[in-house]
Formats: structure tokens, C-alpha cells, sequence
């Protein structure tokens, strides 16, 4: 009996980690675009998607690297926050700061999220992540009125979700750190950055 509990165990947790998530694809109807996603599952046994790249679609206030030929295959577009709050395609929106608390919280939380949630290379500095999420988070960088910045050491996501009438909060990835970062930044001067739809 102690021998067949003990092969059972490991087959238990080997399946609920790969129940942990699901890779999915979706396309967006407006460009014929298409996108990895990944599903989990909350605290409360609700279903929650989420594009697995960048978004990459072309709107008045998202931008490319135009020095860089590779940046918008890598990294999709940066936007700025009035874009990006009306870039997603039909059926997904850009995630609350709560959202972004949901899916982080999922991930052992704001201390040490990032690891699991980064990408497997493109961090420069030994930064990468394990991606055991499936979620993918990539070093865009950002872009300001000097230009584009920090591409290959941060990863800056916007969200929904204003601070005050000024600003709107970020979540940060930085190469060589398992911390996520809340951040806000001004919303209407010249601040760019990446996005990830979030299913309705």
C-alpha cells in the first residue's frame, strides 16, 4: 500500500501543474494578426486569458523602433496609455492594475513573479526568466521624448488603471530581478509602453 501512495504523489502534482495553465492562439479580425495565449486559473476556479505577446497593432500613438529592423517582430509596438486603453481587439481590454495583481498573485506574488512570468531569452545581463508561466513577458523597453530606452532590461505594461488625473500605473520587469514593480507615470506626456490584451 506505502509503496503505490508513494508513485501516486508525484502523478498528482505532475498533473496539477499541467492543469496549471493552458497555451491557446487567438487572431485579431481587424489585421488577420495572430497571438499565443495562456489561460489560468484563479482562487476562485474562474477561467482568465491572456494574450501570451505583445500586442502589435498599428493605431494613432503606438510606435516601433525604427532604428532597430527587429524590434516589432521581437517586441510587437509601444503605445502610449490612450492607446493602448482603446488597442485591444473585440472581446479583450486592457488589464486593471487588479488584474495584474490577479495573474502576478498567481505567480508567488510581487517579490519573486517576475522570474516565473519573464521570457526564456531576449533579458540582456543573464536576466531571463523561466516562462514556467507561459506568459512570456519581454524586455520592449520604453520610449520617452528622448527616444527608446532600456530595451532588453525592461519590460513596461500598461494598465487601465489611472492613478490620478495625471498618471496611470505600470507593471515593470527589469533583467536580473524576480520583483514585478507598480509604478505610475504620466499619462499624457510622451510616455510609451507595451501591452497585453486580457480576455472579457
Amino acid at each position: 500500500m506505502n509503496r503505490v501512495i508513494r508513485i501516486m504523489i508525484p502523478l498528482l502534482l505532475t498533473a496539477a501543474i499541467c492543469n496549471a495553465q493552458n497555451m491557446g492562439s487567438m487572431t485579431d479580425p481587424r489585421d488577420g494578426q495572430e497571438y499565443k495565449t495562456v489561460t489560468y486559473e484563479d482562487v476562485s476556479g474562474s477561467k482568465i486569458t491572456w494574450m501570451a505577446e505583445n500586442l502589435n497593432y498599428y493605431t494613432s500613438g503606438s510606435y516601433a523602433d525604427g532604428t532597430n529592423e527587429n524590434y516589432q517582430k521581437s517586441f510587437g509596438l509601444l503605445y502610449s496609455w490612450g492607446a493602448a486603453k482603446e488597442g485591444c481587439p473585440i472581446g479583450w481590454h486592457l488589464p486593471s492594475n487588479k488584474e495584474w495583481q490577479v495573474l502576478i498573485d498567481l505567480h508567488g506574488g510581487d517579490d519573486v513573479a517576475s522570474k516565473e512570468l519573464k521570457s526564456t531569452q531576449g533579458w540582456k545581463k543573464e536576466g531571463n526568466g523561466t516562462n514556467s508561466s507561459g506568459f512570456n513577458a519581454l524586455p520592449g523597453g520604453t520610449r520617452s521624448a528622448f527616444g527608446f530606452e532600456q530595451v532588453g532590461q525592461r519590460g513596461s505594461y500598461w494598465s487601465s488603471s489611472a492613478w490620478d488625473d495625471k498618471s496611470a500605473w505600470e507593471r515593470n520587469f527589469w533583467t536580473g530581478k524576480d520583483k514585478v514593480y507598480s509604478n505610475h507615470y504620466d499619462r499624457s506626456q510622451g510616455v510609451w509602453g507595451s501591452v497585453r490584451c486580457l480576455q472579457n
